[in-house]
């Protein structure tokens, strides 16, 4: 599996650790450096990854060139609104504060991933869970 570092990396530095730490992603604001930042990641193997927390973030990451977003959002509803109007090769990944197996299925087919909280993970019917939305 693949790690992301979900701190915001604001500069060149925070992009290494986060690769010496053994992410393969970084997330990086809309707002930073995007070019100076997504090059940082890119040598050193990593992900270049927006995290916005609108859809106008999500459309500004896109024309930055970003291949992928993650979208901090309390509303499930933001998530479709965002696949609505990203372009179809950027990947949209989909981060609630504290989501449930009932929010997780109404992100299937609008997200393309989830994060999703340990405790989640720990549930015990995490495994079907998995099964259900990722066959």
């Amino acid at each position: 599996p693949a790690m992301l570092a979900l701190a915001l990396a604001t500069d060149v530095d925070a992009c290494h650790r986060s690769r010496f730490f053994g992410a393969d992603g970084v997330c990086l604001a809309p707002s930073s450096p995007w070019s100076e930042l997504a090059d940082a990641a890119k040598a050193t193997r990593m992900v270049p990854i927006a995290r916005v927390s609108s859809v106008a973030e999500a459309q500004q990451a896109a024309a930055l060139g970003a291949r992928a977003v993650v979208l901090l959002a309390d509303e499930p509803t933001l998530f479709a609104d965002a696949a609505r109007v990203l372009p179809r090769n950027v990947t949209l990944v989909a981060w609630l504060a504290a989501p449930t197996a009932e929010t997780l299925r109404v992100l299937l087919g609008v997200a393309d991933a989830a994060i999703v909280p340990a405790a989640l993970h720990r549930a015990a019917d995490f495994a079907d869970l998995l099964r259900e939305l990722d066959p």
